[in-house]
């Protein structure tokens, strides 16, 4: 092949190839088993940082459990492989030279401290990118370039001459093709320069010093591929603080090998790889479908807990309104008496008829103010609950017959059920039966005025378990608004128009239930 078709060759490449046992360890259960047997493999690895998600260099080590679990890893290799045939390997000699830069990567880094032992392996293992390319598209090139008289001195030159671009610039074009993770990319084909340059383009400084001093070091003992490094080993040690014994350790370590295998060796692995996928695909759906229904979980305690907050701030405002009602009750009763008491002494003297007439408009008013206050008492300070045992068919039946006048004056059809459906003779409950029956009265009450005219309403009572009852109002009337709705307890707050209701009905309702341990909400 004539050295510009090699470049071009090169440059149009999918992939290298992964060996027949690093794709069948795809299956493998265990992301640690699964990585022990690919990382021996360039080809292998190469797939495991093409298929990761861009991120920063420390994210290898976190994300290999899911990624080796994942299907997108099966389906790439898939893919690349039904896309490039059966027909391509790595020289075996190419494959060694991966492994010695590989072995004393992960050495270093785990003398030194500096980096991530993993990823250390994987910067050195895929330093000479280039050369495992050419190697793939023409194992004859490679040959070549190794038996050159001149490649010990010119090593750079008789690439160039060769295939048409050295190693470093095939590489460079490789990780752009391929779109490589830029802590991976910042070193394959970038190892000629200094690391504080290097650094400026995007590298992980520690760990570009580690492969750096990791290829020199094997160049150093088994001659290698002959990759450029800008940096000496002196100096490289001495940036990531390793001593010279240590540096001397790492240059004589074994190295790591496994035997080479071809791919050509399984017919059948294009339908091995798509059984795989295809189970990894139905994996990641039932895992989906789990996920699903734990966000259901989590959703739907989100929505109780943001309830019960809910509840628990409306119960607080209401205190707060029902002491701040009290406060000023008690303040307004006292003047508001002396007032009455003056008036009714001038009353009592005064002879002329229009200023009698004004002094009874007065005392009218302060009886007006004294029963509202009173209601403001009950609501914000209800007394002590005197309980006994209370028939709620008979208390119920009594609060809608007592209130049957107000709901004919309203054309509104008032019922303590819903006919044809039954309910228990009696239900008895331990509670207070004013204090019950005042509160049941102004539910009541406020579900007539809301129904309309020629509406209806309806008081029913439920037996549920554990011992509790509801006793739940509904009327025909028209659904709340928003704001009705956060502010339904609030004294004072009224949905009529003003001057129509004094706003106390619900609140006291509320106040009252709440004594007898129960509660009020709107359920609609």
């Amino acid at each position: 092949m004539r050295p510009a078709a090699v470049a071009e060759a090169v440059a149009h490449l999918l992939w290298v190839p992964p060996a027949v046992p690093s794709l069948t360890a795809l299956a493998c259960r265990s992301p640690a088993e699964v990585w022990r047997h690919l990382r021996h493999d360039p080809g292998a690895v190469l797939l495991v940082v093409r298929a990761l998600t861009p991120g920063p260099a420390s994210s290898l080590p976190q994300s290999l459990p899911a990624l080796l679990h994942a299907p997108e890893i099966v389906e790439l290799a898939l893919r690349l492989h039904n896309d490039s045939g059966d027909s391509l390997a790595v020289p075996p000699l190419i494959t060694e030279a991966c492994l010695e830069y590989a072995t004393r990567a992960r050495r270093l880094a785990e003398e030194t401290g500096k980096c991530d032992p993993d990823l250390a392996w994987t910067s050195g293992l895929l330093a000479p990118l280039g050369w495992l390319a050419v190697g793939v598209v023409d194992a004859e090139a490679v040959r070549e370039v190794l038996t050159s008289p001149d490649f010990a001195r010119h090593p750079e030159a008789v690439q160039q001459r060769r295939w048409g671009l050295t190693q470093d610039a095939l590489a460079r074009r490789l990780a752009v093709r391929w779109r490589l993770p830029g802590w991976l990319a910042g070193i394959v084909g970038r190892l000629g320069l200094p690391a504080d340059l290097a650094a400026r383009l995007g590298a992980e400084p520690n760990l570009f010093r580690v492969t750096q001093l990791a290829v020199l070091l094997a160049q150093q003992q088994a001659g290698g591929l002959a990759l450029a490094v800008g940096s000496s080993a002196d100096e490289l040690a001495r940036e990531l603080e390793l001593p010279s014994t240590s540096l001397r350790l790492v240059r004589d370590d074994g190295v790591e090998t496994v035997p080479a295998e071809e791919v050509s060796a399984a017919p059948h692995l294009r339908q091995f790889l798509s059984l795989l996928a295809e189970t990894r695909r139905l994996e990641a759906a039932h895992q989906a479908s789990d996920l699903q229904a734990e966000l259901d979980v989590l959703h739907q305690a989100v929505r109780e807990q943001r309830g019960r907050e809910a509840e628990r701030l409306q119960t607080l405002k209401l205190r707060a309104l029902a002491e701040f009602a009290a406060g000023a009750g008690h303040e307004i009763n006292n003047p508001l008496a002396v007032i009455s008491g003056q008036a009714q002494w001038l009353l009592n003297r005064e002879q002329e008829p229009e200023r009698r007439k004004a002094l009874e408009v007065v005392i009218a008013q302060t009886q007006r103010i004294h029963h509202l206050l009173r209601d403001v008492m009950q609501f914000a300070r209800p007394a002590a609950p005197r309980k006994i045992p209370v028939d709620l068919v008979r208390l119920a039946d009594e609060v809608v017959a007592s209130l049957q006048e107000l709901a004919d004056a309203r054309k509104v059809r008032l019922t303590t059920r819903p006919a044809g459906e039954g309910t228990p003779a009696a239900i008895t409950v331990e509670a207070d039966p004013l204090q019950l029956r005042s509160a049941l009265a102004n539910v009541v009450r406020n579900a007539v005025e809301a129904a309309g005219e020629d509406g209806w309403a309806v008081v029913r009572l439920e037996v549920l378990p554990q011992e509790r009852v509801d006793i739940i109002v509904e009327d025909s009337g028209p659904e709340l608004s928003a704001s009705a709705r956060e502010h339904l307890f609030d004294p004072f707050w009224s949905g009529r128009t003003a001057g129509r209701g004094k706003g106390l009905g619900l609140p006291t309702a509320w106040s009252l239930t709440r004594q007898q341990g129960g509660d009020v909400f709107l359920a609609s």
